[in-house]
């Protein structure tokens, strides 16, 4: 009697072989593959002062062409801010905005967005309606155009 010997590296291999050949079937509708991603790097942009819905708040507008009311209507906008504290301006560690963080007590700090054609609005206040600091971050916005464009 012959016995046959496979080490663990041959198994899995002879498996995947296995489960990469049955995938066979119908081709998916097309995507979109033109996503993009850009980085505004602090001091790159202003903040301004702005009361909204009775809260101090800075605002800063960062300008994104590829945002169009295409986008808007079907697409995707994310926003990622490199905050202090997770990685601070090294690109290390994004967080998605919104983003809360608790101060003190009581006091939260809340970073947020809203979009429009060709523009990113970034928003940051306290709860505590302190005027707020000028952000020391850097943001990234992803861009995703609805699929077929």
């Amino acid at each position: 009697m012959s016995l046959i010997s496979f080490s663990n590296k041959s198994l899995w291999a002879v498996l995947a072989a296995g489960i990469l050949s049955a995938c066979d079937g119908p081709t998916g509708p097309p995507g979109s593959a033109n996503i993009t991603s850009e980085r505004f790097v602090f001091g790159s942009f202003s903040w301004t002062d702005e009361v909204l819905i009775n809260q101090n708040t800075k605002v800063a507008i960062l300008e994104v062409p590829e945002i169009t009311e295409d986008v808007i209507d079907s697409g995707m906008v994310t926003v990622y801010a490199n905050l202090p504290g997770t990685g601070g301006n090294t690109g290390l560690a994004w967080t998605a905005l919104p983003y809360t963080f608790r101060t003190g007590a009581s006091t939260l700090h809340v970073y947020g967005y809203s979009i429009g054609v060709g523009q990113v609005k970034l928003r940051f206040h306290r709860t505590d309606n302190v005027a707020p600091g000028i952000p020391s971050s850097d943001f990234r916005v992803v861009v995703m155009p609805p699929v077929g464009d």
